[in-house]
């Protein structure tokens, strides 16, 4: 099931004081806004049921979610902001949230938006039903 696409835009903060900036490298002027997940202010995990995990990596796992207002399944990737920092990781993964929030290909996940909270950054992401690149591969 494709999520459903909604092309308005969504609150580009997310908190990183805890990495060392002094301010959201979220804030910078964009000169094209990405693809967000809606256009509600102040996203919160309380938004989605998260369901099942349907993954894990380094910072997290990632877990099957439906946005409880529009009903859109996801996957919500939840990153711990301690792990990342402890890994002296942060300048790395906000480069990569704000390159994913551009990308658009058929062989790359979307990423539709992002939020956080005191422990952790979510990004909520295109579900892929047939599992990852690595699974697939395996299979064939």
């Amino acid at each position: 099931m494709e999520p459903k696409r909604n092309t308005n835009v969504m609150p580009t903060r997310v908190e990183d004081s805890e990495c060392g900036a002094a301010s959201s490298p979220f804030t910078a002027n964009f000169k094209r806004q990405p693809k967000p997940v809606s256009s509600m202010p102040g996203l919160k995990l309380e938004d989605f049921k998260l369901w099942k995990e349907i993954g894990s990596g380094r910072f997290g796992k990632v877990h099957l979610a439906r946005h409880k207002l529009t009903r859109t399944i996801y996957a919500v990737k939840k990153m711990s902001k301690k792990m990342i920092k402890s890994l002296k990781m942060c300048h790395q993964v906000i480069l990569e949230i704000k390159l994913q929030m551009f990308l658009d290909h058929p062989n790359i996940v979307k990423l539709y938006g992002f939020f956080d909270d005191i422990e952790y950054i979510y990004l909520v992401m295109e579900y892929m039903e047939e599992g990852t690149l690595y699974e697939r591969i395996q299979r064939q």
